[in-house]
């Protein structure tokens, strides 16, 4: 699948899990979730400390979710995003991961 193709397949994702979300709304997890959230995706945060996020129920993590996600938008620091990528693919909430590599 070509560059393009995964972008445009993640975009037409409607159910996305949302892992960096911010409690802080003038930080870049919780503007991108908000922003997301007013243009009508279904989305679940993940926050390892908190029950709510923007007024939406949090999970704790990936095994907690309700549902399998069409993908996962990860807003947390570099040293950080190898893990996450791991466990969402270890609950199958990754596409083809094809095009990862570790």
């Amino acid at each position: 699948m070509s560059n393009k193709a995964v972008v445009d397949d993640f975009i037409s994702q409607k159910v996305l899990a949302v892992i960096g979300v911010s409690r802080r709304r003038q930080k870049f997890g919780n503007m991108a979730y908000r922003e997301r959230k007013a243009k009508g995706y279904k989305l679940y945060p993940i926050h390892p400390t908190t029950e709510k996020l923007e007024g939406d129920r949090a999970f704790p993590d990936f095994k907690s979710l309700p549902e399998k996600v069409g993908g996962v938008l990860i807003v947390v620091p570099p040293a950080q995003t190898e893990k996450v990528v791991r466990e969402a693919a270890a609950h199958r909430h990754l596409p083809s991961a094809s095009g990862l590599a570790f």
